[in-house]
């Protein structure tokens, strides 16, 4: 008896351990696919997903757009008011793209203050997405700096036949 407790004890032990690395690992997997900043993917993520999305458009003829977003004045909001209330811009930037889209739209930070959105959505379809995000992105919701105003730069491109990488 006390070798067949002895061997469960010592194998629910190594499971739970197991499970702890495995848990441990999908979280550090996580961490390096996204941008710690806005919490969106990070440029590589993003590119890995944005090449899938635009593969699948070929394969199965879906369409597919791609927004870049450049989140305007953010370094005169550093000089001016700090750093901090420009990484709150960028952040609630990255809040607006987030909302409301499909779990199959690829959001993500390209670098500094230029966000990408690789979507499924026909070029008309997506103007209309890309229209309601600037009408948002300048309303707002700053409570440590009331009267500041934020504004995008929008860029569209669908997915031709003849794009065949996202380059």
């Amino acid at each position: 008896p006390i070798m067949l407790l002895h061997t469960m004890s010592v194998s629910f032990a190594s499971y739970l351990l197991v499970r702890r690395v495995q848990q441990q690992n999908q979280r550090l997997d996580e961490l390096s696919r996204l941008d710690v900043l806005t919490g969106l993917d990070n440029r590589g993520s993003w590119q890995g997903r944005a090449e899938a999305l635009l593969h699948q458009r070929h394969a199965q003829d879906h369409p597919a757009t791609l927004i870049m977003v450049d989140v305007d004045s953010v370094t005169q909001i550093n000089d001016q008011h700090g750093h901090i209330l420009g990484d709150d811009v960028l952040c609630q930037v990255a809040a607006i793209l987030r909302h409301g889209h499909a779990e199959d739209a690829c959001i993500g930070r390209f670098g500094g203050d230029e966000l990408a959105i690789a979507l499924p959505l026909a070029l008309p379809e997506t103007l209309v997405v890309a229209e309601r995000i600037r009408r948002t992105v300048e309303q707002p919701d700053l409570p440590q700096a009331p009267g500041l105003r934020c504004s995008i730069r929008l860029g569209l491109a669908d997915a031709r036949h003849a794009h065949t990488h996202l380059r």
